[in-house]
């Protein structure tokens, strides 16, 4: 079983947020709900033998939509004080929440219910940054090897699964994302790409957004452990950022432009790449080389006919 730990969207029942990982349900933030009875704690529920035995049935048991084998339940140990606890799958949720009292059952079922049907709409239902790294890393790798804009690598993944920012893709989406761009690169011509400045510089910028990306990570593990992060040291950051921008403009045509939000998109413009008007367009041809002068005439003729 894989040790990734993914926080997924909340629900609330009585006014309670009962958190999920994985895909499974706190029985702590359901204990909370119920109104957190001594009796009602989740390690009886969970010594309880009727319980021991639908685990090792659901456990058994495939997904029936899916055919992947489900996990009925998962401890979580050490990190926020707030995660911690027994979190279940929906089937043990439903008996947690008869063996509590079928009045509290019949408000979890319903509450289910209607996130299935869409008539209650989960809190926080965007993507942290944390769940979308693997993915801002594969399109990282994209931009670099193909020497395209980072705006024009996150559209393709837009455009692919019909969101306005990957903060939108659902957990199953998010994965067919990562994937997918894999598959991008590795369908790339990577042998007869030229080589220039422009995508040694995006290879830079790749590796600097990673190590960053990875340091914030490390610091989140730290924080979450309960221990203190270390001094930071005393850089010129002005410094540091002038240093930055300058390795990335240096020698390089970039584009600006605005997104229909007003916010500005700066890209560069590959050194083998020509920028032309529609009256100068003809001109470009003195730039092009002699094994290209058949396709543009033929490309020309077949213009004309049209």
């Amino acid at each position: 079983m894989s040790s990734l730990t993914v926080y997924a969207p909340q629900i609330t029942i009585l006014d309670n947020v009962v958190n999920m990982i994985d895909g499974l349900y706190s029985l702590k933030d359901l204990h909370k709900a119920s109104g957190g009875d001594n009796k009602h704690a989740p390690f009886r529920f969970m010594r309880n033998a009727e319980t021991k035995e639908l685990i090792v049935e659901i456990e058994r048991s495939p997904d029936v939509v899916n055919g992947n084998d489900i996990k009925a339940y998962k401890v979580v140990k050490g990190g926020s004080a707030a995660k911690q606890g027994t979190y279940a799958c929906k089937e043990l949720v439903y008996r947690y929440a008869m063996w509590i009292s079928p009045k509290f059952a019949l408000l979890v079922i319903r509450t289910f219910d209607k996130l299935v049907t869409g008539e209650l709409k989960v809190q926080g239902s965007q993507l942290t940054a944390e769940q979308t790294l693997p993915l801002r890393n594969a399109v990282n790798k994209l931009v670099g090897r193909s020497g395209i804009m980072y705006p024009e690598g996150y559209k393709i993944v837009h455009q692919q699964f019909g969101v306005k920012h990957i903060k939108d893709l659902t957990l199953e989406q998010l994965s067919q994302a990562v994937e997918y761009v894999h598959d991008r690169i590795l369908n790339l011509n990577v042998e007869s790409a030229p080589i220039s400045s422009f995508t040694h510089n995006q290879y830079i910028m790749n590796v600097k957004h990673e190590v960053m990306d990875y340091v914030y990570s490390l610091q989140k593990v730290i924080v979450d452990s309960g221990n203190k992060l270390p001094n930071r040291p005393d850089f010129d950051t002005e410094e540091i950022s002038r240093a930055f921008i300058v390795s990335m403009i240096q020698e390089n045509r970039m584009t600006l432009s605005f997104d229909h939000d007003g916010k500005p998109n700066i890209g560069f413009v590959p050194k083998q790449h020509a920028i032309v008007s529609h009256e100068s367009l003809a001109s470009v041809v003195q730039f092009a080389h002699r094994s290209q002068l058949p396709s543009i005439i033929n490309a020309a003729v077949e213009r004309l006919g049209k």
